[in-house]
């Protein structure tokens, strides 16, 4: 996929251009930012459900909503799609956000619904604790500061009995757990790319415990996991 921002957007909205699945693709990566060769790629008349389902994340809730209805999106896995992109940019916002600031967001974001528990997982999941004792003291209700002390109990009680309190699944307690205790005990080395380093320790280390959890919470942290690990 060749020529500049103008002629690829003139390209995706010729109607009677043949344009491969492979250079969608390419156009939408080379032009991220552009609104100009995303429309013209969604208004295309028929679109790769791959290509579909990469567009729907980057593009504006009037082209989601045309997506859905013109390409073949389900309603289902366009919510999904659209949920998990937002939870990323959640995340990606509060990894900025620290001490009174972080917990109002977290606040907020459990009054308007949206701290939902692949949201919370998430967080765990790239070694987020401090976007997780936050979450579990907005949804338990406790203060910050006795949440810190019951997670991090040693005799693993004051854990239990907080997190059933959140209101979080209770047949995910075993992955939250075996999560923080994963964080626990890896450390930052401190060297550049750390971050990304930290969290593939994270996730190796609680895929080797994969054999402690039951089929369809096994099934559900591979999918967590995988989703984390695409970006993380």
């Amino acid at each position: 996929m060749r020529g500049d921002e103008a002629v690829v957007t003139v390209l995706m909205k010729n109607a009677g251009a043949r344009v491969s699945e492979q250079s969608l693709i390419k156009a939408i990566d080379r032009f991220p930012h552009s609104d100009s060769v995303k429309e013209g790629i969604a208004r295309r008349d028929t679109l790769p459900i791959a290509v579909t389902e990469r567009l729907i994340v980057m593009v504006s809730d009037r082209l989601q909503q045309y997506l859905v209805v013109h390409h073949s999106l389900s309603p289902a896995v366009a919510t999904e799609v659209i949920l998990q992109s937002r939870e990323r940019a959640t995340l990606d916002l509060s990894g900025g956000l620290h001490g009174r600031d972080l917990e109002e967001l977290v606040v907020q974001l459990h009054r308007s619904g949206r701290l939902t528990p692949t949201l919370v997982l998430r967080a765990l999941c790239i070694g987020d604790m401090a976007f997780f004792e936050a979450a579990i003291a907005a949804m338990a209700a406790v203060p910050i500061e006795n949440v810190r002390l019951l997670i991090h109990d040693t005799g693993r009680r004051g854990f239990a009995a907080v997190y059933e309190k959140s209101g979080l699944p209770s047949d995910l307690f075993p992955i939250f757990r075996a999560a923080t205790d994963v964080i626990a005990n890896t450390k930052f080395d401190g060297e550049p790319h750390d971050m990304e380093r930290f969290r593939a320790r994270v996730i190796t280390r609680l895929l080797t415990q994969f054999e402690d959890f039951d089929q369809d919470n096994l099934e559900y942290l591979v999918t967590k996991l995988g989703d984390v690990l695409a970006v993380a």
